[in-house]
């Protein structure tokens, strides 16, 4: 009887491992998806004008919306488009929308690129703005995408309750690797790149706009009613899936005695088995010979990778660089054969995997570590990504770093004149502050500058003399981009004052 249902139990736990593969693709299976015609009008919307319709939203008492909160929230011209989008969502003319069940399908069928629609629906399905999503807010989200979806293809397929709550729960296990309960940005971002799944659900709806945001979208309005009755929502649906888990068998049991549950121990911090540190390293020094503010073109990646020359000269002036790190201590002995072997094995692959991609098809970063390593643990992903993330931060500061004066300490300061060019674009400058602003208030302190980025005091205390403005023992981001681009205060000055003898001009006149 034991063995019997242990092998029972197994079937259950394959059937929900694939049960997000088969809710996604049950959409799209039979037939071509056919829009209502109705709805045409939502389609094809920009992420600009989808963040206006969100920031408005964010303001609404509820979830729930009537026709004329539609009509309000979506900016529509007139009564004539509020009528027609409300009768293609078959909806009584006195009814009420679950408003995620709308704009979720948008932004599904959105212009955006697919990375972009991945991270927009995160930051819709993170109701307190947190950056982190539960495994309720992730229900919520998922059930609102499909209820959405078949409002908007009626004929598509309709994955039952019971699967869509299985693929939940197993997902939200997969995607969890640290078992912290909630899933951060870069899970999510990680699972998007490898899930077969949510690229054919999304697949019938190419994108014109190639911008890639693997950041969070941020709302600004705000109601403390719908905030209550989100928060409600959410912890009933957590009380109806923690009772549906306690309501299934214990495949462990092997009769009436009751078993107490053992915590989970934590495991100890492990060094990654395959993308170590060095590894990292010499990825993010490929990546970055051929991207341009933090993006790559998918042609010039294969170009490189499939060039044997090529990638050995860059591979071998990238380790005689990885040598001089000090944080290698030990390591350094017998690295070049072990560590430059198995890389190559990892780029030729990549390199054959991008022949069907098209040339000018973008790859971020993350997308490059996710090509590189498709089957590697989602955990070593993200911790790849971290560390290449620091790598391209401590660049940024040395380039900056080679700086001797400013507006501040030379009054004769001329930026044509003494300006030194940096290798350096906004993408490093936002890895730089995502490696050291512990704090997240958007500023680099003295003791971010010299704990986190590790240069001596006399270098930290340089940058301040040279590059903060408000002499407030702060770096911000624009002070940083003044440093890049060449926007030092004489410059601001002399825009100010021709800025203020146009107005005086034009007044004259």
């Amino acid at each position: 009887r034991r063995r019997r249902r242990r092998w029972q139990w197994r079937g259950r736990s394959t059937e929900a491992a694939a049960a997000m593969g088969q809710a996604m693709t049950i959409m799209w299976s039979d037939t071509s998806p056919v829009l209502v015609p109705d709805l045409e009008m939502l389609r094809g919307w920009t992420r600009e004008r989808l963040l206006d319709t969100m920031d408005r939203f964010k303001s609404q008492p509820s979830l729930a919306v009537r026709q004329a909160g539609l009509w309000s929230v979506l900016a529509l011209s007139g009564q004539g488009d509020a009528d027609q989008i409300w009768r293609g969502l078959a909806l009584p003319r006195d009814g009420a929308v679950d408003f995620l069940s709308v704009i979720m399908p948008m932004v599904v069928l959105s212009n955006m690129h697919y990375i972009s629609k991945v991270t927009f629906l995160f930051s819709i399905c993170d109701f307190n703005g947190s950056g982190l999503i539960k495994r309720s807010e992730f229900y919520i989200g998922l059930r609102a995408i499909f209820k959405g979806l078949m409002r908007f293809f009626p004929d598509a397929g309709k994955p039952t309750p019971e699967m869509l709550e299985a693929a939940t729960d197993e997902v939200f296990k997969k995607i969890d690797v640290d078992h912290s309960g909630e899933l951060e940005l870069e899970e999510i971002v990680t699972f998007g790149y490898r899930s077969k799944g949510l690229r054919h659900m999304l697949s019938p709806f190419p994108c014109t706009d190639y911008r890639q945001y693997e950041e969070l979208a941020h709302f600004s309005g705000i109601n403390r009613r719908r905030t209550q009755a989100i928060e409600n929502q959410m912890e009933e649906t957590e009380r109806h899936m923690d009772k549906k888990l306690k309501l299934t068998p214990d495949p462990s049991s092997g009769g009436s005695r009751s078993k107490v549950a053992v915590p989970r121990r934590v495991q100890p911090w492990k060094e990654p088995a395959i993308i170590t540190k060095p590894r990292a390293y010499i990825v993010h020094a490929v990546f970055m010979s051929v991207a341009f503010e933090g993006v790559a073109l998918a042609g010039k990646l294969r170009r490189l990778l499939c060039d044997r020359s090529a990638i050995s000269t860059l591979l071998d002036a990238t380790f005689v660089k990885l040598e001089g790190e000090e944080w290698l201590g030990k390591q350094k002995e017998g690295m070049q054969t072990r560590i430059l072997g198995g890389i190559r094995n990892y780029f030729d692959k990549a390199g054959h995997d991008l022949h069907d991609v098209p040339e000018a098809a973008e790859y971020s970063l993350h997308a490059f570590l996710c090509l590189v390593w498709p089957r590697v643990s989602d955990k070593e992903v993200n911790l790849g990504l971290k560390f290449c993330r620091r790598f391209q931060a401590m660049n940024t500061l040395h380039e900056i770093l080679k700086s001797s004066q400013s507006a501040l300490t030379n009054p004769d300061y001329d930026p044509g004149e003494h300006k030194v060019h940096f290798d350096v674009d906004k993408d490093d400058i936002n890895a730089l502050f995502e490696a050291l602003d512990v704090n997240n208030d958007g500023k680099l302190s003295l003791e971010e500058l010299t704990t986190h980025a590790g240069i001596d005091v006399n270098s930290a205390e340089k940058l301040m003399r040279l590059w903060d403005r408000d002499f407030s023992e702060m770096l911000t981001k624009g002070e940083i981009l003044n440093i890049v681009f060449g926007m030092n205060q004489v410059v601001q000055l002399q825009m100010k004052s021709m800025f203020a003898a146009s107005v005086h001009d034009h007044s004259a006149d």
